[in-house]
């Protein structure tokens, strides 16, 4: 496999999706615990609730919490598919939902990434582009092309950037998504992503981590 086989993925977040953060005050560590897939110091199951000035009414398989792709649940219909499939690089823990009136929303699961890629190749930062987002703006440039170090991959599907939450897939995980019409979910190649001024250490959400047992599981 080489980097075109690969796609960098997001959460969207829109104000009209249902959205139910975390009721208690997690801090960075907590996030990272979560997203890590490390439970010790967590109570089950992980409570979500609807705020009742905010949110709206839409549901998706990727549930809006406030915390981009760090904190994201997901629906029983992408659960199934990847068990059906074998996806690797992921496991569950028990969460409950609840809405704006207290009722228990079911059919989510608190979701963490497992598989690693450990380290970048920066000499793939070779491709330069100049981009003009509209009319009259700015012309930017660019470096095209996320530089994931392939041999310090797992061979997971899922996956992530050790030290960071930055998430990735593999074209099979991508095409199963798309064909089932996942929802609340952006992507993008990996070969397409935009870098401004390259520094390995903006891809550290809290650098705190980097050289704890988080950047290296």
């Amino acid at each position: 496999m080489n980097l075109k086989d690969f796609y960098y993925f997001n959460i969207q977040g829109y104000m009209t999706q249902f959205f139910a953060p975390p009721c208690t005050n997690l801090g960075k560590k907590g996030e990272w615990e979560l997203l890590y897939g490390q439970y010790d110091s967590f109570d089950m199951p992980v409570i979500f609730q609807q705020e009742k000035s905010y949110g709206g009414k839409k549901f998706t398989d990727f549930l809006n919490t406030g915390y981009g792709s760090i904190l994201s649940p997901i629906s029983d219909k992408v659960l199934e598919i990847l068990i059906d499939n074998n996806i690797t690089g992921w496991k569950t823990y028990p969460i409950q939902v609840f809405d704006k009136k207290g009722n228990e929303v079911p059919g989510y699961h608190g979701f963490s990434t497992i598989g690693r890629c450990k380290d970048l190749d920066i000499s793939l930062l070779k491709e330069r582009v100049a981009v003009q987002y509209y009319e009259s703006g700015p012309i930017r440039e660019y470096y095209k092309g996320f530089p994931l170090d392939l041999s310090a991959w797992d061979g997971s599907d899922i996956f992530l950037l050790s030290g960071t939450g930055t998430k990735f897939m593999t074209k099979r995980v991508y095409s199963l998504f798309k064909k089932h019409k996942i929802t609340n979910i952006t992507y993008e190649k990996v070969t397409d992503h935009l870098i401004t001024d390259f520094n390995t250490e903006k891809y550290y959400i809290n650098k705190d981590f980097k050289n704890s047992k988080y950047y290296n599981l």
